[in-house]
């Protein structure tokens, strides 16, 4: 063979071996041929017992029971923040319960029904891992006590609250059913009869901003929810009639604002609503300053009215921040009562209207050390924060002072 001959075999020959991809590995995300083979660690297994900065259980989400004697928590682990237990705290007592569960199974939003005879509760399977999947959720219902839970229907339901006679639950459904199985792009605000689980849509808003629950006010025939658009037409509280239900883009003319965002003078006014009274009053936060300013009595309650904060920039009321107000769902309303609540996320009223439970820190972050858990009383200044079960949580009562 010529020597020119044998430089065209080998060239051949190495421009076959690095031959440029021109799209076979596609399906492997890389246009330009498969992944090279990289030794990857294989994951640490996860441990019930593990903890991130000395804490392995946080609080989520807090309900009042009917009696007032109580508060549902969700606990949910640091480093599986999807993995919650259910946990009861007794005001009088100091005592924690945590209710049975299975070990590889999530708890959400728990909340009584009025006659205090069931709990309405979303609950998943969790993998090996411990890791649950939210899109695998069910509505469920149990016994106080947390014995006998059964499916009430094959849907991911977050933030649940009955109506004042316990015939309606109302929620933020996320998703439906696609092609191909769930799909959870949106969540909406859906209505369920309790007795025999049928549905009934109550928004179809797509994407719209929202925050808080849905409530029921009016005797279950109307319901409230903050919501902003992204075109920003509408911010704040609003009210609409079940009958007038779903409520779609189509039909915004038929929301009702209860109470803006904020006022013309730019007073934050309205954000989250947590809870009703069974009289029907809401229970949401709103900014302190300019109510102390203009002398609202509930806010004059809760920093009395001195010549030492005569001046709206004192520290003082600054550091007040946001609190927890109650008022008539009416757009003429005012606030008749206020408790001090710092930066609250989530907050539960008493039956009996003398205190909340509010969680406190960021409902964005993980981070265990930005949470708290409280209670406070009507007309105190300073709530009583509550230790939760750091270490250790077994089902069955333990006492843990607060602090």
């Amino acid at each position: 063979m010529k020597p020119s001959s044998i430089f065209l075999v080998a060239l051949t020959i190495l421009l076959s071996a690095c031959a440029v991809d021109m799209g076979q590995g596609e399906r492997f995300g890389a246009y330009g041929g498969p992944p090279q083979q990289q030794s990857q660690a294989a994951e640490p297994p996860f441990s019930i017992d593990d903890i991130s900065f000395g804490v392995r259980w946080f609080p989520t989400h807090v309900r009042y029971a009917p009696d007032s004697s109580h508060i549902l928590v969700s606990l949910c682990h640091t480093l599986r923040p999807e993995l919650c237990r259910i946990g009861k705290y007794f005001v009088a007592t100091h005592e924690w319960e945590i209710l049975p569960f299975e070990d590889k199974r999530t708890y959400r939003w728990p909340v009584y029904s009025p006659d205090g005879k069931e709990i309405a509760v979303s609950t998943g399977a969790c993998d090996e891992q411990y890791r649950c999947d939210l899109y695998q959720h069910v509505l469920a219902r149990m016994r106080p006590d947390g014995s006998r839970m059964e499916t009430v229907a094959d849907i991911t339901a977050k933030e649940m609250s009955f109506s004042p006679d316990g015939r309606k639950l109302i929620y933020w459904r996320l998703g439906g059913m696609g092609p191909k199985g769930r799909r959870f792009e949106f969540s909406n605000i859906y209505e369920m009869d309790w007795a025999t689980g049928k549905e009934l849509a109550l928004t179809d808003l797509g994407n719209t901003g929202s925050e808080g629950r849905a409530l029921f006010v009016e005797d279950g025939e109307a319901f409230v929810f903050y919501a902003e658009s992204g075109d920003g037409r509408f911010k704040g509280m609003h009210l609409v009639r079940v009958k007038d239900a779903p409520l779609t883009n189509m039909t915004m003319g038929k929301l009702r604002l209860l109470w803006p965002h904020v006022d013309e003078s730019q007073n934050y006014i309205a954000r989250r609503p947590f809870d009703t009274s069974t009289d029907g009053r809401l229970l949401f936060t709103g900014g302190f300053e300019w109510r102390h300013k203009a002398k609202q009595p509930a806010a004059l309650k809760v920093l009395p009215l001195r010549e030492k904060y005569a001046n709206s920039d004192d520290a003082d009321i600054a550091s007040v921040g946001a609190l927890l107000y109650l008022r008539q769902p009416r757009a003429d309303a005012s606030d008749e009562i206020a408790f001090k609540a710092n930066k609250p996320y989530d907050a539960a009223l008493s039956p009996d209207l003398k205190r909340v439970a509010f969680l406190t820190g960021s409902p964005y972050s993980y981070h265990p050390t930005n949470k708290g858990l409280a209670i406070v009383e009507q007309g105190d200044v300073q709530p009583i924060y509550i230790a939760w079960p750091k270490l250790v949580l077994k089902p069955g009562r333990q006492s843990i002072a607060p602090h």
